[in-house]
């Protein structure tokens, strides 16, 4: 039974996970389940379990250090986290984030709140005081949501970095 992987490669990120997954699991399980006597039935539905567990980012991005710019499922929920290295995070500016830029110490970021591309906030990360496991909470490193004029209030005071990642289908 053949399956059209090169379709699913042509639909972009999903598509090429989900191919992965289509030549890393179904192929063995069918030499496994065919030498047993087994069903295609059989072989398709333990791929597809199996897959539903490996998961795939739509956008996972190392930024500087342990931060990444992220989106699970959609581009809608790019945002800025903490790499746990296992393939987990912690997130620290919260999506739409459509732009950023680091240096040293900070790590700046433009988001469309909740997608609303009517609506620009500002927001910048002060690594120097940020922890994997924040006791202050979540956001104590983090300062905004800022308007664009206190953004460049801030970059002048502070020396933040320009914005030198634009992701243009978000912008």
């Amino acid at each position: 039974m053949g399956f059209p992987v090169n379709a699913l490669a042509r639909s972009g990120l999903v598509g090429i996970c989900w191919a992965i997954v289509w030549r890393s699991l179904y192929r063995p399980l069918r030499s496994l389940t065919e030498k047993r006597g087994g069903s295609h039935g059989i072989q398709l539905a333990l791929a597809l379990s199996l897959s539903a567990l490996t998961g795939c980012d739509v956008h996972n991005e190392k930024l500087v250090g342990p931060y990444i710019l992220i989106a699970v499922d959609t581009t809608q929920q790019m945002s800025v986290g903490y790499s746990l290295g296992n393939g987990g995070g912690i997130g620290r500016i919260e999506p739409v984030v459509f732009a950023v830029g680091w240096n040293d110490r900070y790590i700046v970021a433009k988001q469309h709140p909740k997608g609303d591309r009517s609506v620009t906030r500002f927001y910048y990360l002060d690594m120097a005081k940020d922890e994997k496991y924040p006791t202050g909470g979540q956001l104590s490193a983090v300062a905004g949501p800022l308007t664009g004029a206190q953004f460049a209030e801030a970059q002048v005071r502070l020396g933040l970095p320009d914005f030198k990642r634009v992701i243009k289908e978000l912008e």
